[in-house]
């Protein structure tokens, strides 16, 4: 055997069929439960900052080991192992029973599967990774220890299953990428990695397959927003196992894992590979949301674990999105398509259910839609508007009403102005003052300029009161419009 690394690394199982880059993958752990100081003596683990303290990465399953009859299924890892790990097969026909190159390894492996070994066709030589998750680091070989087990006793003689586990080396299919001529072997007596010369003759063979099973996991979770109320979540599924998945559950839940189940939907089927999206419709209307107006959906498949998966994980995620936008704003005071409207109209709207504030725009006929609003963050309607909008010209408003969680877009609504501007006595295009005076004046009859008074006023639509006079009501109107009484 060629120079030992003993490198007690545990490495995932990446080299196993049928994975896909769904996320992360957990590292088993070790097996290790005991701590030693740096002479060899036993130490209390805690603060020790060990593997025997901190038992790192995916634990292992209670059995760990099922045994299939002449096979054994690791339940941490979805293999499947012979139970003889003698080099099994038939004898005659491979060889059974015999160390051999490691050429004569991969040999009979394809022995095997051209016999059909045990009913399949798929078992390889175990690359050095599968190989050592066999390994259990608290029962390895301690020198002259009689309370330590040696690794191969472990998995023969401490309720595991197997048989005729032998305590030297076997081959792995990887080959020492810096010495091509050697491989790698994992020791079944103390459980170290170490290479060995591919003609080394002292190799023995545990052929392995992976278990037919299924593994589900979450490509990704998106929400997109269908109005004020309704928002559609889409989960996206993949099965990246070796087997077809039967009765999927896929369940949808507010406030996280332990909130409020919203939905439950089952995929019948999920062949090998098969991407499926689950949509699911969520109304948030009326359901609380956080300080930033949010709120949470988490997704999760199969979460009782119904379908037998090789890792079980990447199954779940959550999402903030908005709450609840306000409902559209109606009824508006200006009826859409209203002709002869004043000047300085007054805008009024029905609430908007779970509105807080609301914005109001406000452009002419030709012109865009301004960037900011005429009026914002207004409590209600009945805002008037600031200056005298132009005759006879074509407008259009909208309001905007908004909350903490986003914000609702009304309809646009238009109206054309009057030909002309009530209490405008002067005819100067505007009400002020001046038309104040006039008016009481032409009430008491005070000498005034001839033009004071525009000349078509009766006939002009100015008169407040619609009998072509200048009277105590223009009077009113006018002084309401200065000081903003109206």
């Amino acid at each position: 055997m060629r120079g030992s690394a003993f490198t007690l690394m545990f490495l995932c199982l990446l080299g196993l069929s049928g994975v896909v880059n769904a996320g992360p993958v957990q590292m088993p752990q070790t097996g290790q439960q005991t701590c030693w100081n740096t002479v060899g003596l036993e130490i209390a683990c805690p603060n020790s900052g060990q593997d025997g303290e901190l038992k790192k990465g995916e634990p292992w399953p209670v059995p760990r080991f099922a045994d299939q009859g002449q096979a054994i299924t690791d339940n941490l890892t979805n293999l499947i192992w012979t139970k003889d790990a003698n080099t099994p097969g038939p004898a005659a026909a491979c060889e059974a029973g015999l160390a051999k190159t490691w050429q004569g390894a991969l040999d009979h492996v394809k022995c095997l599967n051209s016999n059909n070994y045990l009913g399949y066709n798929d078992w390889r030589l175990p690359n050095v990774n599968e190989l050592e998750s066999l390994i259990n680091y608290e029962v390895n070989y301690a020198g002259d220890s009689d309370s330590v087990l040696s690794v191969s006793e472990w998995l023969e003689l401490m309720g595991q299953g197997f048989a005729n586990v032998r305590p030297y080396s076997y081959w792995s299919s990887s080959s020492e990428a810096d010495a091509p001529g050697f491989a790698w072997v994992i020791n079944m007596y103390a459980g170290y990695l170490q290479s060995a010369p591919k003609l080394d003759m002292g190799g023995y063979v545990w052929p392995v397959r992976t278990a037919q099973t299924p593994d589900l996991a979450l490509l990704g979770m998106t929400v997109q927003t269908a109005g004020p109320f309704k928002r559609v979540i889409t989960l996206e599924v993949i099965n990246s196992g070796t087997a077809r998945a039967t009765g999927v559950s896929v369940d949808f839940y507010r406030d996280g894992a332990e909130g409020i189940l919203l939905h439950r939907e089952t995929i019948a089927s999920l062949d090998v590979q098969e991407v499926r999206s689950v949509v699911y419709e969520w109304d948030v209307m009326g359901i609380p949301v956080s300080e930033e107006g949010l709120l949470t959906a988490y997704g999760v498949i199969n979460r009782e674990q119904t379908v037998p998966e090789k890792t079980h994980l990447n199954n779940s995620a959550a999402l903030k999105l908005a709450g609840a936008f306000p409902a559209i704003v109606a009824s508006p005071s200006i009826p859409d398509g209203a002709a002869a409207i004043a000047t300085r109209p007054i805008f009024n709207w029905g609430a908007a259910s779970g509105a807080s504030v609301y914005d109001l725009y406000l452009w002419k006929e030709g012109e865009a839609r301004p960037a900011a609003p005429a009026f914002a963050g207004l409590s209600a309607g009945a805002v008037k508007a600031r200056t005298e909008l132009a005759v006879s010209s074509i407008y259009h408003w909208q309001v905007v009403a908004k909350n903490i969680s986003g914000q609702t877009e009304g309809p646009v609504w238009s109206f054309a102005t009057r030909a002309s501007i009530l209490g405008d006595i002067n005819g100067d295009g505007q009400v002020n003052l001046a038309d104040a005076v006039l008016s009481l004046s032409a009430q008491i009859r005070v000498v005034m300029s001839k033009d004071a008074i525009r000349s078509d006023y009766s006939t002009s639509g100015v008169d407040v009161t619609g009998n072509g006079k200048i009277g105590l009501g223009e009077t009113i109107y006018i002084l309401q419009e200065v000081t903003e009484i109206r």
